[in-house]
């Protein structure tokens, strides 16, 4: 339970006073009245609690950030504006992002301004983290001076990510499917690499709870890097041991492929040169990095064991990358002596692809199919997009027997084709109501069709 201290200055003890005379005019008496031409901003309703935001707490992140409010006449927030970071320790996104949230949802009121006519305000926050370690992880304070200034401060916990207690999804590690796998030894701990068919590797990260799958497939001349994982660890060099076994030659050229923008897939895009994207205002806005779905991958419950040695939580983001090449519907990429070909698949997000190695019967879906909770609740999904993706692709493994496996980009790299025209029933279920549906976050629900489930907006 938040604990709220509500300390008053002189100069809002003044405003208050100043405001009581309205209703009883011998307190007006009090200096702060004295200039009625002085507009006078005050705060008539906030919503409890204030909290700090826990990715920033987890992560260590403190700040000030200062809003300039232009309020309507009924108190209302019309437009909020950041002041211009001047130092490090101001305008970071996360807390940039709390504060706004907080004050769109504030009612202000005025005092000798305009009648009828919008006016401006300004107010500092100010996030702050008290030193030691050890306090209850809800242990806070919240001292507002309204409306100049809020103050929210924590204690750190003992250790936001030192192991302790298995999240849920944790214990579920390792999973059975993988034994059956060959496993192939790299040098960092963070990733497994198993062997899923000729030339063909799954880099899996077990120790974060999307469990992102990355491929790499190999040709004579060059690879394909498909999707480039969370951006925790260094991927770049894994794919060097995997090209240069027993390091007798120089790596392959790598083209990357991203099975899509979302951030598990494309956090280590800014170690290569080459990156092919579909050409979407998706894909072009994604490819300018981000922080805070970045630092929601690292937040309490999402770790699984120990982040990679030098990791600075502080510091995580999505980094920009350079789109290289854009790549339409149907293009093959030759990699010598095996050809790859790109498949638009969007609905999961606008630029989802899938790729086909026909030679090889490899067909892989990232998010369009995985063996596990598919995610399609976020804006960018369109729902009918990905009825008719998952129904080009189940037709494609009737059309095609030579389809052998379904790679899909998280949890467990491999699935029969049989799978597709499966989920494309699910799928018609959950669309035509006969899925079974429970509450997840706010706005979310998972529904259940058989053995597929789907992470859906609440209806």
């Amino acid at each position: 339970m938040d604990r709220w201290q509500n300390f008053f200055n002189s100069r809002t003890l003044g405003r208050a006073l100043c405001l009581i005379g309205f209703l009883s005019p011998s307190l007006a008496t009090h200096s702060s009245c004295q200039e009625p031409s002085h507009p006078i901003v005050y705060v008539k309703h906030l919503e409890p609690p204030l909290r700090y935001p826990p990715v920033a707490r987890a992560t260590r992140i403190q700040g000030i950030v200062t809003l300039r409010l232009k309020v309507s006449p009924e108190g209302n927030v019309l437009s909020i504006a950041t002041e211009q970071a001047s130092t490090p320790t101001k305008g970071h996104p996360l807390l940039v992002s709390n504060a706004q949230e907080y004050v769109k949802k504030w009612t202000f009121g005025c005092v000798n301004c305009l009648p009828n006519e919008p006016y401006e305000t300004t107010i500092e926050f100010r996030f702050q983290i008290r030193n030691g370690d050890g306090v209850p992880y809800d242990d806070s304070t919240v001292v507002m001076e309204l409306p100049e200034s809020v103050i929210i401060t924590v204690s750190p916990r003992e250790c936001d990510h030192c192991p302790g207690e298995k999240p849920e999804w944790c214990k579920a590690l390792p999973r059975p499917e993988y034994r059956t796998l060959e496993r192939v030894a790299v040098s960092d701990p963070w990733f497994e690499v198993y062997k899923v068919a000729a030339d063909t590797y799954a880099i899996y990260e077990p120790h974060q709870s999307e469990e992102t799958i990355a491929y790499l497939i190999l040709g004579k001349q060059k690879a394909i890097l498909f999707d480039t994982g969370m951006g925790i660890s260094d991927i770049k060099k894994v794919v060097d041991e995997l090209t240069t076994p027993g390091g007798v030659k120089p790596p392959l050229p790598i083209i990357v492929l991203n099975s899509h923008t979302h951030d598990d897939h494309v956090g280590g895009n800014w170690q290569f040169k080459t990156i092919y994207s579909m050409d979407t205002k998706f894909s072009r806005q994604n490819a300018k990095g981000s922080v805070e779905d970045a630092q929601a991958e690292i937040a309490p419950g999402e770790i699984c064991g120990d982040l990679p040695k030098g990791f600075d939580p502080k510091t995580y983001r999505t980094r920009p990358w350079k789109i290289s090449k854009y790549i339409g519907d149907g293009e093959t990429i030759d990699l010598g002596g095996r050809v790859v070909q790109v498949l638009a698949t969007p609905g999961h997000t606008p630029d989802a692809i899938t790729l086909y190695d026909r030679a090889n019967g490899l067909l892989f879906t990232g998010d369009t199919y995985y063996p596990a909770t598919i995610w399609l609740y976020r804006p960018e999904t369109n729902l009918d997009q990905y009825a008719n993706s998952i129904q080009q692709l189940a037709i494609l493994t009737q059309m095609e027997p030579s389809i052998k496996l379904v790679l899909g980009a998280h949890n467990i790299p491999v699935a029969p084709p049989s799978v597709l025209p499966e989920l494309v029933q699910a799928f018609a279920d959950l669309r035509a109501g006969k899925a079974t549906c429970n509450p997840d976050k706010p706005g979310r629900q998972v529904c259940t069709v058989g053995k597929f489930s789907f992470l859906v907006r609440a209806q």
